[in-house]
């Protein structure tokens, strides 16, 4: 993998896990370029900074009181202003997106525009996690898979390699979920812009240590989110029929 790699990893209050982070990426990726997108009241940009001073492959966004998918979102915008980086992965700060996995994510990005670290294809583990989230993944899953349909067993986990010239094309002011919803918002960005899919069997560990970001408005979040989503796929769909029966009449009167 000789592709130049930017990772953009949204915090918020991960002082105790960002630094092992860190370390551990730059670790298994040596080239790599990690964008800290911080909405912490903990200190975590401080820390990273002062660990980092002076390091320009290490960058902080301070991003005031942003969700996850507003972080992530400040990320791609400052990758496009300022990154020359092929691929893009995000993940998460909290210990549950292993940075030994981010290679095979990278070498499985050759064959596709978009690859996802998937918890529910074979090979895959979920190790510590609670019940109820368990029950709130598998239910925010099939939701994206009926309206999505994009063939994946993983449509919300946030570990994934993106290619540049999809980050690029993507309609920023389209990606406006504040949580972990946005997810199936760049799934959708990814399917209008013809990109493959691919996932890689990853293990989920649960955070070991700090405060889970878990909360009841980011299920209300995803339930708005994906309606809306759904009412665009029908737009799509039906814009799509309307082009496929326009060209057949087209075919038909040039048969005549």
């Amino acid at each position: 993998m000789t592709k130049k790699v930017a990772i953009i990893i949204p915090t918020l209050n991960e002082r105790k896990n960002i630094l092992e982070i860190i370390q551990a990426l730059r670790s298994v990726v040596l080239d790599i370029k990690i964008i800290i997108a911080d909405s912490s009241a903990d200190g975590t940009d401080e820390l990273v900074r002062q660990t980092y001073l002076g390091d320009k492959k290490v960058v902080v966004l301070k991003c005031g009181r942003l969700g996850r998918g507003g972080a992530v979102k400040k990320g791609y915008e400052w990758v496009r202003k300022h990154s020359q980086a092929e691929l893009i992965a995000v993940a998460d700060a909290d210990g549950s997106h292993n940075p030994k996995e981010l290679p095979r994510l990278l070498v499985r990005s050759e064959e596709a525009g978009l690859v996802i670290g998937s918890r529910y294809v074979v090979g895959s583990r979920i190790v510590g996690w609670p019940w109820y989230r368990q029950v709130f993944s598998r239910a925010a899953n099939l939701s994206a898979s009926l309206i999505l349909r994009a063939g994946i067993k993983d449509y919300t986990n946030g570990y994934r390699v993106f290619h540049r010239t999809l980050i690029d094309q993507f309609n920023l002011d389209s990606l406006n979920a504040d949580g972990y919803i946005m997810l199936s918002q760049e799934l959708y960005q990814v399917q209008l812009l013809g990109g493959r899919v691919a996932e890689v069997p990853t293990t989920f560990v649960n955070r070991q240590r700090g405060k889970s970001n878990f909360h009841l408005g980011l299920i209300v979040e995803s339930g708005i989110i994906m309606a809306r989503l759904w009412k665009e796929m029908q737009k799509t769909r039906r814009r799509l029929a309307q082009v496929t029966q326009d060209q057949n009449g087209q075919e038909n009167i040039l048969l005549r």
